[in-house]
């Protein structure tokens, strides 16, 4: 499943960094779903900020409030 190959991933960042591979395994995942909080996720992950922050504006207040509570959220711009 992606979503635990991308809190793996997660992990791993915050223990180490991310190699080529993983990024390409994640721009893969990313490119595959149309989930805002998938591509989020991923563009934190592979240090695209801009682009989680574009993808973070376009969610409602209500979404935003559940994506802060994740704790891969701290790598968002404030």
């Amino acid at each position: 499943m992606d979503i635990v190959y991308i809190n793996k991933m997660q992990i791993n960042k915050r223990k180490n960094s991310l190699t080529d591979d993983m990024k390409i395994k994640l721009i893969d995942i990313k490119n595959r779903n149309e989930a805002p909080f998938y591509k989020i996720s991923i563009n934190l992950l592979i240090d695209s900020l801009e682009e989680a922050n574009i993808i973070f504006s376009q969610l409602t207040e209500q979404e935003q409030t559940m994506f802060k509570s994740f704790p891969i959220s701290k790598y968002l711009k404030k």
